[in-house]
């Protein structure tokens, strides 16, 4: 048996403790940071941005240490790892690609002619390392646009935002061109209905006798006496019965748009009989079921507060079509192939073809300031080319053009507004008599 003494025992403990010191002497301390990069920068090859050390051996881990950086995609957002070779250590180092930069958005160097319509694309481009998309601004609400028609010197807002919420606001002025030659309008008489910053209708010039007399022949022969016509009596309840199954949601419709086929439960907004909120319902309200086309059958009117829709049965298809769609308030039904647009100041009258489409339309306004009114009237725009007025030099002298609407206005007095538009005013008024001779309860639509 080995006896050991005491002495020889703290001997031992000594040894160990000074191993331990010594091993541990030797090992130096290296911590990682916490490192971030800027998406697409370029990544740095210095071992001391990614590791913690003492200063006085910056120099000697910066001499034998070994980085790797091969995991790293710059391009690609993203949580990596970086690692620190150092005698016999490994340093696993976490980093981080981030995206905080904003696009950079460039005006394009492009031409532009009055009254284009254009989308952001066209007017800008954007430079940044990861998706980005771009809208117009509207300079007046805040709201994002689609697109924009242009005039001169008109002010662009463009916004761009990039995958992470970065986002960049450009204000320019695009190069838009002014054909006055094509528009023949003097350029003071040139203005947006939409912004009429810097325009007075107070100072408008009347157009002369001449000129009224010929806008008082061309109004004369605008067909403003539309009747709701009924429709073949006999195949009254043929149809009828077609757009009951429709009511009902038995049937499908296509919508001429698109193509697509859907139900009247696709077709916002429609509350329908089983409790689903939507802003109309269809149980309490009247359908206009006449000969809205002209050719004989009935059509199904389904009027709203922000929209009018219109479906025809196709017979020899046996297929219930979206014929026409009005997206907006105001509107209202004036007979057979007739619709018109009020606000009480605005109006607008639109003459169909038998496919939905605008045959002519008029526009006239009345506007109020302080000292009166303006009293003003379009010339009719026809889609036919043959049937569409051709204005003189003179005539254009006396007008002013809206850029938004692209039509020309004049200013006459009171009275001869009033002798202009008389008829229209005749047909409003005969509108509400002659359309409750052909409006039904959805009881009476869907009744056996």
């Amino acid at each position: 048996m080995v006896r050991i003494g005491i002495k020889n025992i703290v001997f031992i403990f000594i040894v160990l403790m000074l191993s331990v010191i010594l091993e541990g002497c030797g090992r130096t301390q290296i911590l990682p940071k916490s490192v971030e990069i800027e998406l697409g920068s370029t990544i740095s090859l210095n071992v001391i941005d990614y590791v913690s050390v003492d200063p006085k051996i910056e120099k000697e881990i910066q001499t034998e240490a070994r980085l790797d950086i091969s995991k790293i995609e710059t391009m690609s957002v993203g949580e990596y790892q970086a690692i620190v070779f150092y005698k016999n250590q490994q340093i696993v180092v976490p980093v981080n690609v981030i995206d905080t930069t904003p696009p950079i958005i460039h005006a394009k160097d492009v031409k532009f002619q009055e009254g284009d319509e254009v989308e952001a694309e066209d007017l800008a481009e954007v430079i940044d390392y990861s998706n980005t998309t771009m809208c117009i601004i509207s300079e007046r609400s805040g709201q994002e646009l689609s697109s924009v028609w242009l005039y001169p010197q008109r002010k662009i807002i463009i916004k761009a935002v990039d995958d992470y919420n970065n986002e960049a606001i450009l204000e320019f002025i695009p190069d838009v061109i002014i054909n006055e030659e094509e528009i023949g309008v003097p350029i003071d008489r040139i203005y947006d209905s939409r912004q009429l910053e810097g325009f007075s209708y107070e100072e408008m010039e009347f157009v002369d006798d001449e000129i009224y007399e010929k806008i008082k022949t061309v109004y004369s022969v605008i067909k403003w006496d539309g009747e709701f016509e009924r429709g073949n009596e006999d195949e009254f309840e043929y149809y009828r019965r077609k757009f009951r199954e429709f009511l009902l949601f038995e049937r499908t419709f296509i919508d001429s748009e698109t193509g697509e086929k859907l139900t009247l439960k696709d077709f916002p907004p429609i509350k329908i009989p089983d409790g689903i909120e939507a802003t109309y319902d269809m149980e309490s309200y009247k359908y206009y079921f006449f000969d809205m086309d002209g050719d004989g059958a009935q059509e199904l009117c389904i009027p709203e507060v922000s929209f009018w829709a219109i479906f025809k049965y196709d017979k020899n298809k046996d297929e219930i079509i979206l014929w026409k769609r009005l997206d907006a308030s105001f509107y209202y039904l004036g007979g057979s192939r007739i619709i018109f647009w009020s606000n009480g100041e605005l109006n607008t009258f639109c003459e169909l073809n038998d496919d939905g489409t605008e045959e002519m339309t008029v526009k006239f306004f009345s506007c109020s300031y302080e000292n009166g009114t303006v009293y003003c009237v379009e010339m009719p725009q026809y889609i036919n080319e043959e049937e569409q007025i051709k204005f003189s030099k003179e005539v254009k002298r006396q007008c002013y053009y809206d850029r938004w609407a692209r039509t020309y206005f004049f200013r006459v007095t009171e009275e001869q507004y009033k002798e202009l538009t008389k008829d229209y005013y005749k047909m409003k008024d005969r509108v509400q008599e002659g359309s409750e001779e052909v409006t039904y309860t959805y009881e009476e639509m869907i009744r056996e």
